[in-house]
């Protein structure tokens, strides 16, 4: 329970007609009370009583990756894993999907750790970063971890950093 996990990948199965309801009360334990599948999905900012009658096959990208979230936080964890959070969201989602994320954080004082290839969202959105390549390759705030050799060791010696860094 200190614990939320959300996956990089999670793809209902059609031929199980679960509703959302149904799927976010199958992992809530059961000294959690009912009310917190509720209190989740509005945090996330979903309409709970539409939302939960849904068919977890039909959501889309943005409010199956929403309805995870909602999953994960709904025992209060101290730390909440995201794995590639962003995947499958569009540009106008992703920036909505960060900003809940952010919100969580400082709402809960949740500890967040993201797992991610992309440079820019980590650069945009983290206050710290691990740059992991079969060892520890930078730690630190983006602004000084994400340098050029840093990058050059994580994704080869043909790296050049573009304008993408401007930002910091």
């Amino acid at each position: 329970g200190r614990i939320g996990y959300v996956p990089q990948h999670f793809t209902p199965d059609r031929a199980v007609p679960m509703t959302v309801g149904e799927f976010l009360d199958i992992a809530r334990n059961k000294t959690t009370p009912i009310h917190r599948i509720k209190e989740s999905l509005e945090e996330v900012g979903l309409h709970p009583v539409s939302i939960k009658r849904q068919q977890l096959a039909n959501l889309s990208g943005g409010q199956l990756q929403r309805v995870l979230i909602a999953r994960s936080i709904m025992h209060h964890p101290d730390v909440l894993f995201l794995d590639e959070p962003s995947t499958g969201i569009d540009i106008a989602g992703e920036q909505t999907l960060f900003e809940l994320i952010s919100t969580l954080n400082k709402e809960h004082s949740m500890t967040m750790i993201m797992i991610s290839h992309e440079i820019n969202m980590v650069a945009t959105h983290v206050d710290h970063v691990l740059c992991l390549n079969t060892q520890l390759v930078c730690s630190g705030p983006p602004k000084t971890a994400l340098n050029n050799t840093a990058l050059q060791k994580m994704y080869g010696s043909d790296y050049v950093a573009s304008h993408q860094h401007d930002h910091l």
